[in-house]
């Protein structure tokens, strides 16, 4: 993934190194429990996701003595294509450093695993190594991030969520599978990149991606040893790994699944919220495991909010958080409609820490001004702390002084006093 600039100091160095030394994370879950249990069991993680890919690649031991770990707040912007972690060579003391920076918005935020992130991560780390720091830059992205993806299992997901978010479209499978050499590789070149490491273990098993990273070990590049792998050209290698794609694609887009999702979708932009509901659920009944129930799951919990049964909308929201969400760009929508369906109900407290935490794990959402704000006035309405409230205010005008939410905060701190 993109490099990040060393924005923490390491978190974690390994034993006996002379400027070895534990510097805590000081970012903004530091008060979190989870944060303090990943540290202590950063070693022991580390080990396992090495072991994880030396398994994955064939190789007897991965060497990963000189891997740092640390961890960053690094917010997930869709809009400027934030990473959800990165891999970084340095030098210290003359020795090189593969310094894995893991985003703690991926954990809180519900996006993946830090296990997953941090396998993907030592994958890169492992192959710099193997490969050293200057065939490692020649090595296209196509098989660094296929091969990263692989490893750390992300690939069936990352396709299910660029499915998702090309819902509507007509022809998916034409907009991901557009070239695994083109020149604007980003997030969503992920899936093509997966499916053609995927094509090689169709072709051999497990045993294919082995010899793909033994041959690049050896001196050969991405193309010869993609063909040697395919028993072919590179162009053999590129239509297999093409034609087996669009069938993986196929086979997780049924034509009566698109049709039942924009059934469901009809409903909704109609808002017969009885009937979205009903379909949308019906989504996550018949396809449990696909892009279109976390969708449905997604849609169905907001069709009921839509319909007034709060209540009901508060369970559908926590079981799209706590299942499949992560398949698609909602969770932090989910969230603050789980918060104000929360104020509906009388729930004040709730719906302020829940819109809280979507401020926090979710700092790009577009509504976040919006959201602050409407948790002061219930802090100020509902809870009735006057003086809370106000110190709300203040921060939304602090933190997002070009926003309309600012003007209306301003407003409110004018006011002899804020609303009772």
């Amino acid at each position: 993934m993109r490099h990040f600039p060393t924005l923490l100091a390491p978190l974690l160095l390994w034993p006996g190194w002379a400027a070895a030394q534990d510097i805590p994370y000081a970012g903004k879950y530091a008060a979190e429990p989870e944060v303090e249990e990943l540290a202590r069991r950063l070693p022991e993680l580390k080990r396992e996701a090495g072991r994880v890919v030396a398994e994955r690649f064939g190789l007897a031991e991965a060497e990963i003595s000189n891997v740092v770990v640390r961890f960053a707040d690094m917010p997930l912007d869709p809009r400027r294509d934030v990473q959800m972690a990165g891999t970084n060579t340095r030098i210290q003391e003359g020795r090189e450093i593969q310094e894995i920076t893991l985003n703690l918005e991926v954990h809180f935020g519900g996006q993946d695993s830090i296990e997953r992130e941090l396998t993907h991560e030592m994958a890169h780390a492992v192959l710099r190594n193997l490969l050293g720091e200057q065939r490692h830059r020649a090595f296209p992205k196509w098989g660094r991030e296929g091969l990263a993806v692989w490893a750390a299992g992300q690939g069936p997901d990352r396709v299910e969520f660029w499915l998702g978010m090309m819902a509507d479209r007509e022809d998916p499978a034409g907009e991901l599978l557009d070239g695994l050499e083109n020149a604007a590789h980003s997030l969503k070149d992920y899936p093509e990149d997966f499916l053609a490491i995927a094509a090689m273990e169709s072709l051999g098993g497990r045993d294919a991606v082995r010899r793909f990273v033994a041959l690049l070990s050896e001196g050969s590049t991405a193309r010869e040893a993609a063909a040697a792998v395919a028993g072919g050209t590179w162009e053999e290698f590129v239509r297999v790994s093409h034609e087996f794609g669009v069938a993986w694609i196929a086979r997780r887009r049924p034509a009566e699944m698109v049709a039942a999702y924009r059934s469901a979708m009809e409903a909704w932009r109609g808002r017969r919220w009885d009937e979205a509901h009903r379909r949308c659920f019906a989504l996550t009944v018949r396809w449990p495991d696909s892009w279109a129930a976390a969708l449905g799951t997604y849609y169905g919990a907001r069709a009921l909010q839509m319909a007034g049964a709060h209540g009901d909308a508060v369970i559908g929201f926590s079981e799209f958080r706590s299942g499949i969400g992560f398949r698609t760009g909602l969770l932090d929508d989910a969230l603050v409609q789980q918060a104000f369906c929360l104020e509906a109900l009388g729930r004040g407290e709730e719906a302020v820490r829940g819109i809280d935490r979507y401020v926090r794990d979710y700092p790009f959402a577009p509504g976040v001004a919006e959201a602050a704000f409407r948790a002061a006035e219930i802090t100020a309405v509902r809870i009735g702390d006057r003086d809370g409230a106000r110190r709300r205010y203040e921060r939304v005008v602090e933190n997002w002084p070009d926003r309309p939410a600012a003007g209306k905060a301003k407003a409110r701190l004018a006011e002899s006093a804020v609303p009772r």
